[in-house]
């Protein structure tokens, strides 16, 4: 536990990681850990809510994101977003670069790093590996001299443009990157990464490299280039080594139709729980795992002559709003959850066109119709609600004990002032505001009972607060006078 936080270079933690450092030498056991939660950014907006299949948009009546279809490339948008992750508990977001397409990855430069509250949020890059070149016949990426120079220029541009931003996602000092479906790599990927740390490290680089290599088949890892492509459905332990950690984007699979339906009566999560536990076997003590959580799937409107299933939104017929990702949130990602480094991915805020995102929308109604001939073409009768801040509470409900906001004496947001915790006379967590004031003390250091909060050195601005287990005490709210 003490060594997974020493590697979070996160400013929300910094002042936890000091107070766990005080149970190190002496001052109690170490409390409960808690998870950090990732999920992964798409920068391709409004393109894809026109020119892709998009269920909100064929909804009756239609459904928006609140904010409507938005531009990628305007900064406001992305405040906006970091916002939401900063306010609710979503500590940073994987963003998709595209090797091939460089104007996806222009809003990048262009938006979301021009967001003037940058710094409450922690990003990395999530490289889209296919975009190298997809073998149409095999599946695979077959590796050769052109990718793997791709490749390693890529990561270097990488470094020299975007590692030293002070938000770039850092474990223990070394730049994150995500790696897209590495497990359809085929030919001799430990010398493609073996190149790419080399190139890096004489960069003084060394990357922590995240592999997408989780789901129900993969290529059978080979040391050199092989003329037949082998499948299985056992984890790669010799690929999975090359990596310092390894997730699922996403375990939705079309072949799987016994995973259709309401999560309650479906083998989604039993079949997933179990491939996670083989997949976390294999990680041995090197390598580290990270589980990921969808809120449901459906993809009809982009792939309909595919006729793939659904995974609805609520975990059984009539449920809570949001109630899938609720239970999944608990019984694979808090579960899963490497206890050396603990981290959960969500896929993801905004991959409309999938339906996987939990970015707030416009509340409305459920509505189980569509606009197709038969009304439910894309919903396949399935209930579809304009969810609002749904996930967002669901998410800060497992994640934070105490939030609320600091204001001075005009009204204004206070950002950077110290709020604590206080347990029978001994500090647990801490937290400092931010853009908007906002704080957020984890149930990393907090379970249930009463604290005293309050920002230091105002015992004025100190209160009692109970803290439930199954839910955040929110509202908690200071005025500096």
């Amino acid at each position: 536990m003490i060594a997974s936080l020493r590697h979070l270079n996160l400013p929300r933690l910094l002042m936890s990681l000091i107070i766990l450092l005080m149970f190190i030498v002496g001052c109690g056991p170490p409390p409960p850990k808690q998870p950090l939660v990732g999920a992964y950014y798409y920068l391709w907006f409004p393109r894809n809510f026109w020119k892709m299949g998009y269920l909100r948009r064929y909804l009756k009546p239609p459904q928006s994101p609140v904010l409507g279809s938005y531009n990628s490339s305007d900064p406001e948008t992305a405040e906006r977003h970091i916002a939401w992750c900063s306010r609710y508990g979503i500590d940073f977001l994987a963003i998709d670069w595209w090797p091939n397409y460089p104007q996806r990855n222009k809003p990048l430069e262009d938006g979301f790093l021009q967001a003037s509250n940058i710094q409450d949020i922690k990003w990395c890059i999530f490289y889209e590996t296919p975009s190298l070149g997809v073998d149409n016949a095999g599946g695979t990426i077959i590796w050769d001299e052109k990718k793997t120079a791709r490749l390693v220029a890529d990561l270097l541009k990488f470094a020299s443009t975007y590692f030293n931003h002070p938000s770039y996602l850092k474990i223990d000092g070394r730049p994150v990157i995500f790696l897209y479906v590495t497990r359809i790599f085929w030919g001799d990927t430990a010398a493609v990464l073996k190149k790419v740390r080399a190139e890096l490290r004489k960069k003084g680089v060394d990357p922590f490299i995240i592999g997408d290599e989780v789901f129900w088949m993969a290529t059978v890892d080979i040391d050199g280039e092989g003329s037949l492509v082998e499948w299985t459905d056992s984890p790669q332990s010799s690929r999975i080594k090359l990596f310092d950690a390894i997730t699922p984007y996403n375990m939705y699979e079309t072949l799987k139709r016994e995973h259709a339906g309401y999560g309650a009566e479906s083998r989604y999560l039993s079949e997933v729980d179990e491939k996670f536990a083989e997949y976390r076997a294999a990680c041995g003590d090197d390598v580290v795992f990270i589980p990921n959580v969808i809120p449901g799937y459906n993809d009809r409107p982009l792939r309909i002559r595919r006729d793939h299933y659904v995974i609805p939104r609520l975990w059984e017929k009539d449920g809570a709003p949001g109630s899938l990702f609720s239970v999944l949130f608990d019984r694979l990602g808090l579960k899963y959850a490497d206890p050396d480094l603990p981290i959960i991915m969500i896929t993801s805020w905004n991959e409309w066109n999938e339906d996987t995102a939990i970015e707030p929308l416009t509340p409305a109604p459920p509505t189980t119709r569509d606009i197709s001939k038969s009304g439910t073409l894309f919903t396949e009768g399935y209930p579809y609600s304009g969810f609002g801040e749904t996930y967002l509470r669901i998410i800060r409900d497992k994640v934070v004990a105490v939030s609320g906001r600091v204001m001075d004496k005009s009204g204004k947001p206070a950002p950077g002032i110290l709020v604590e915790g206080w347990l029978e006379g001994k500090l647990v967590a801490s937290d400092t505001t931010d853009s908007a004031g906002y704080y957020r003390l984890s149930r990393l250091m907090m379970g249930e009972g009463e604290y005293r909060v309050g920002i230091p050195g105002l015992r004025s601005l100190c209160r009692t607060v109970a803290v439930a287990g199954d839910r955040t005490t929110g509202n908690v709210n200071f005025v500096l006078k």
